[in-house]
């Protein structure tokens, strides 16, 4: 069955940045509000072809999603793509992304993620993470572990646990569903934009453009401005009044 368009009518803008320290954007964005359909992607770093693998993902999982194929079923297709690409002449072997899509469902948005790129709720201005990263550091928070060396658990952020592509066998997407409000903000972004910003500096941001465009090109520009030191994208989602 193929995917209808969007009846709920949504705005949104997205906008990528190579950042200040990185030698080319391995980050991909995919902005189909017609067919409610929204992607992040952001190729591993310290893995070759970065850039291709989530190029693939924001080429083909759009694809694949509206001839009607479940968000786990498109992305194990991805994920298997992906790792037999090499083989075919395009990328190397290796080669990974992370992913946080964002999908319409009659009135609700469902969000569905690997790895470490992000979906935050900005309703009444307070910020809610929606996704919880596939990171070594994230599994030993949600077992309680206490390290001495910080410095340590923040190398951690960079080991991911799960990504699409790379040598994984199998991967887990999770998954979760949210229904905006007027007013509400959805923010899907790569670790780029989070890792420079806090959550209050991105929420007074948000709250305080005056429009979605506005909103991410000084996203995109705060980010830049305190650091930079990866690639920075971020997708802004809103209902219509």
């Amino acid at each position: 069955m193929n995917r209808a368009p969007n009846k709920t009518k949504y705005q949104a803008y997205g906008l990528s940045s190579i950042g200040q320290c990185r030698p080319r954007n391995e980050d991909s964005f995919r902005c189909d509000t017609h067919y409610g359909t929204w992607l992040v992607a952001d190729g591993v770093g310290g893995n070759t072809c970065g850039d291709i693998a989530s190029k693939l993902v924001t080429d083909e999982l759009p694809r694949l999603l509206k001839t009607g194929l479940s968000y786990r079923h498109a992305i194990a297709c991805i994920h298997k793509k992906i790792k037999l690409s090499s083989s075919q002449g395009i990328g190397a072997p290796g080669m990974a992304t992370t992913l946080v899509l964002a999908q319409t469902r009659d009135s609700a948005i469902d969000i569905c993620w690997v790895g470490d790129s992000r979906a935050y709720l900005v309703s009444d201005s307070s910020m809610q993470q929606l996704t919880k990263d596939h990171s070594l550091y994230q599994r030993f928070i949600d077992l309680d572990f206490a390290a001495e060396n910080q410095a340590l658990m923040r190398n951690m952020k960079n080991i991911l646990t799960q990504c699409v592509g790379s040598q994984m066998s199998e991967i887990y997407p999770d998954q979760t569903t949210v229904k905006l409000k007027p007013g509400d903000k959805l923010l899907l972004c790569s670790d780029g934009l989070y890792n420079e910003l806090e959550p209050t500096e991105l929420t007074k941001i948000i709250v305080s453009s005056m429009s979605l465009e506005k909103a991410v090109t000084e996203l995109i520009d705060a980010a830049n401005n305190n650091g930079g030191l990866d690639n920075i994208t971020a997708i802004l989602i809103e209902k219509d009044n």
